[in-house]
């Protein structure tokens, strides 16, 4: 909350009657003098409670303004400055696997689901706020406005490829922009860890191990032969 002091001042040299001071932005915006002699004040005081849209404009315009019978309206205006902080935050976060194959685990062909979350932590509304993530469909959303602690979100899928379980991991990178602030310089980076399949143990089928056998069973047989020769 500001507070505004509007002073009118007689600098003439008769007395003014009716004089009145005012400035629609405060509360009160307006204050009445029957008489002001010369040199003498009629003083308004008034207060006015700071909007978003005078922290995105980056200043405050307030108008006062003095009138008598005897003289014509004479307006005063200050520009009260107002610091601005544009800034934003990318926070990603992988949230599903739809699992095709059933095996509980992510593994090739299998539909992960990643969030990207961008949120104006700053004080001042954001315009043409774009969510990107190159890795995902679909790579990216605008929103046109987001106001001060708003959001705006991109949710996309990715199908898990053979070199991502040869790799072990999925490495995806997001990132939050806005003509304000400009691309988000901490973007945010998901790592999915991936396990490697179990070893395939092949079972040796019974008639090669039959096979085997009679080779084993031949082998010692034809030594035998030799022997009583």
């Amino acid at each position: 909350t500001l507070t505004f002091t509007i002073t009118v001042t007689n600098t003439g040299n008769v007395t003014l009657n009716n004089v009145t001071v005012s400035d629609p932005m405060i509360t009160p915006n307006s204050n009445s003098c029957a008489t002001l002699a010369p040199g003498a004040t009629c003083v308004l005081v008034g207060t006015y409670v700071v909007q978003q849209s005078d922290v995105d404009n980056g200043s405050i315009t307030n108008t006062g303004t003095g009138d008598s019978d005897e003289t014509p309206p004479d307006d005063d205006t200050v520009i009260t400055l107002i610091g601005s902080n544009p800034a934003l935050e990318t926070d990603k976060s992988y949230t599903s696997n739809a699992d095709e194959d059933g095996s509980g685990t992510i593994t090739v062909g299998d539909t992960l689901t990643f969030t990207i979350v961008v949120t104006n932590i700053g004080n001042i509304t954001l315009t043409q706020v774009t969510v990107t993530d190159n890795m995902i469909t679909p790579n990216s959303t605008v929103c046109p406005v987001v106001p001060v602690g708003n959001t705006c979100v991109l949710v996309g899928t990715y199908v898990v490829q053979q070199s991502d379980v040869d790799n072990g991991e999925i490495i995806n990178v997001a990132e939050g922009d806005s003509i304000e602030t400009g691309p988000d310089p901490d973007s945010d980076i998901e790592i999915v860890i991936i396990s490697g399949p179990s070893p395939v143990q092949v079972p040796l089928d019974n008639k090669w191990l039959f096979l085997l056998l009679l080779i084993a069973m031949s082998g010692l047989a034809a030594g035998r032969l030799q022997q009583k020769r």
